[in-house]
């Protein structure tokens, strides 16, 4: 094992040699070969880190149906490299183990990152670095099928099927979530970055927004409403040509097929515009309130609604629902 790890040998030589010589089945070869190959690789890798003063490791698993329960449970985890232990902390930790180790760095430089996995299909695709394998699971081998019937807006109809799938499975896969989750395409349908939020809103930094624009913007409403004003100020700030909001029922989207009129074209006019159309709709659904034949929740949920349909109305801007 050691002679071949030195020359670079391959593992199916490193087999047949310990078949012949042990007289054992290739089954059991392979085992021991490929097990101790990969404590061997995690060893190296410990000394790697400590020469480049890495802090902590993440466990990174193989994002396919054929990854072991413990790999798929620690697939994410990251670990201060102290801890770091070949066999026990760190792969292998199992026969045939295919897990392996990254640097875990918990910053803004790894909000482009991918790694590849494998699609319902067995294809190799590139996903969001930061997608577990839990997540990897409930897109592509849990489905949830009750989004495949739902219709993209032509913004995003403009991609090609495989881009068109992508954006379904990243909404399905956080229509039920509590906290909010946004995912960034470019106009050509190229994954761009994604980024967490509380209950309530996802917050971005300058250069995120300057990196959106012309692209489609996708992120779920854990409360089920339509697009909130600041919705509507990151659609005009950042020039998007599409956002979407993922609620349990569908998705809402507001889109442009050109610029935007001057009226809107700034965060504060459309800031402005907005306000007039909401005041002008408020006192109606605070007599229906009043009257007693609409909940407290409902009015807020239709007079979102309502305001976006007439200002994207007014404003040349497509607006609708897609059911699922």
């Amino acid at each position: 094992m050691t002679q071949s790890l030195i020359r670079g040998g391959t593992p199916e030589k490193a087999i047949k040699h310990i078949q012949e010589r042990f007289h054992v089945s290739a089954g059991q070869a392979g085992r021991l070969v490929m097990t101790e190959t990969v404590y061997f690789h995690s060893a190296g890798q410990l000394d790697m880190y400590k020469e480049m003063g890495v802090k902590e490791y993440e466990i990174c698993a193989v994002l396919d149906t054929k990854t072991s329960k413990i790999c798929e449970e620690l697939d994410g985890t990251h670990r201060p490299i102290s801890e770091f232990k070949p066999g026990v902390t760190a792969p292998p930790f199992h026969c045939w183990c295919r897990s392996t180790t990254v640097p875990y760095f918990n910053d803004e430089f790894t909000l482009d990152e991918t790694r590849v996995a494998r699609d319902e299909n067995g294809k190799a695709i590139q996903v969001p670095g930061n997608m577990t394998y839990a997540r990897w699971k409930e897109v592509f081998v849990d489905g949830l099928q009750k989004w495949s019937t739902l219709k993209l807006s032509q913004s995003s109809d403009a991609w090609n099927d495989r881009l068109k799938k992508e954006l379904l499975e990243d909404e399905k896969s956080f229509a039920e979530r509590e906290k909010e989750l946004a995912v960034i395409y470019d106009g050509n349908g190229k994954f761009l970055f994604q980024k967490s939020g509380d209950a309530s809103e996802v917050k971005f930094l300058k250069r995120e927004i300057f990196k959106m624009k012309d692209g489609v913007l996708s992120h779920n409403h854990p409360g089920g409403k339509s697009f909130s004003r600041s919705d509507l100020e990151l659609f005009v700030g950042a020039d998007l040509s599409e956002i979407r909001a993922v609620v349990s029922d569908g998705v809402y989207y507001m889109r442009r097929d050109g610029t935007l009129p001057n009226e809107i074209n700034t965060v504060k006019k459309a800031r402005e515009k907005r306000k007039e159309i909401e005041d002008a709709l408020r006192r109606k659904y605070l007599a229906q309130i009043k009257n007693g034949t609409i909940s407290s929740k409902k009015a807020s949920e239709a007079l979102t609604d309502e305001i976006n349909k007439c200002f994207c109305e007014k404003y040349g801007i497509k607006y609708g629902k897609e059911k699922n």
